[in-house]
């Protein structure tokens, strides 16, 4: 998940991924936006990236990854919804205030 896009959600900035984790939780999941079960994909994908970039021994299989494409799709799917959702009322909100003047 590109950081940039969830923090831009909450305006608010983060610099690692961690603490866009977190914005992740407390602005999407805890307000129901997204699901328990989008959030736990997102952090089992998330502790696979870690796992991969610290651990030179740790090597992944074709059967740990194979089972997580549809439903990483699914998230990123999820994600670029409320992307074109929060452009769209940011869009609404403008040309509202733009057109009253």
């Amino acid at each position: 998940m590109n950081r940039k896009v969830v923090v831009r959600f909450c305006s608010v900035r983060y610099g690692q991924f961690t603490g866009v984790k977190v914005v992740f939780g407390m602005h999407f999941v805890k307000t129901n936006i997204v699901s328990r079960d989008i959030n736990d994909l997102y952090s089992k994908l998330f502790a696979l990236r870690m796992t991969g970039d610290y651990d030179d021994t740790y090597n992944l299989r074709e059967e740990d990854v194979l089972p997580l494409i549809e439903p990483t799709e699914a998230l990123i799917t999820t994600i670029a919804a409320l992307a074109q959702e929060k452009i769209r009322n940011k869009f609404v909100t403008y040309a509202t205030v733009t057109y009253r003047r």
